[in-house]
């Protein structure tokens, strides 16, 4: 609702990555407004990382380190499911790459630090910034290390299936071309 909700995934060393990453998500937002947090590892000590719309009517996807934010090149619409992912191929000049239904929106140098922060989603801290999530958030996953274009793609983006006549995400643990997340939220399963 873009209030107080908020899921505390607790931290682990696992969570912890200072290299490689992909991040990614389903999210439906239902209202631009505020900093909304989608994925973030942030206490009043630091930032590993943080996913998270800028504040606009029609937002775009921003990073931060803790000390530089990237944005996506491209904006998500209102009250429709889109995915979204962060690859980052740690210290590679711009290929750091946001991703918005499976196409690239936005290249930049990007390479985060560790912090032990918890892992929130949908919110960008439980302290005095909030910035909670309005909408829904699905099938969030966390990879160590850059999944490829065609992996967003094919495997993430397009990687759905019906099973009893409901579509579902595909197992990101059985892909065979995908080394298993190091965290998945399925959210709904």
């Amino acid at each position: 609702d873009g209030t107080d909700d908020y899921i505390d995934c607790g931290t682990s060393s696992e969570l912890e990555i200072t290299g490689d990453v992909t991040i990614s998500a389903w999210v439906y937002i239902t209202a631009g407004s505020a900093y909304q947090g989608i994925i973030c590892k942030r206490d009043s000590g630091g930032t590993n990382y943080q996913l998270y719309t800028d504040n606009s009517a029609t937002p775009k996807l921003r990073f931060y380190d803790g000390s530089t934010a990237i944005s996506s090149t491209g904006t998500v619409s209102l009250n429709a499911w889109h995915h979204i992912a962060i690859t980052i191929d740690s210290g590679v000049t711009n290929d750091s790459i946001f991703y918005i239904d499976g196409i690239a929106s936005g290249t930049a140098t990007f390479t985060i630090t560790s912090d032990d922060a918890n892992l929130l989603i949908g919110a960008l801290d439980t302290g005095s910034i909030g910035s909670y999530f309005n909408g829904k958030i699905d099938e969030v996953a966390i990879f160590d290390y850059a999944l490829s274009a065609k992996q967003i793609k094919q495997d993430i983006y397009n990687g759905t299936g019906t099973v009893g006549g409901v579509e579902k995400t595909a197992d990101l643990n059985n892909i065979s071309n995908l080394t298993p997340p190091v965290a998945w939220y399925r959210m709904g399963d």
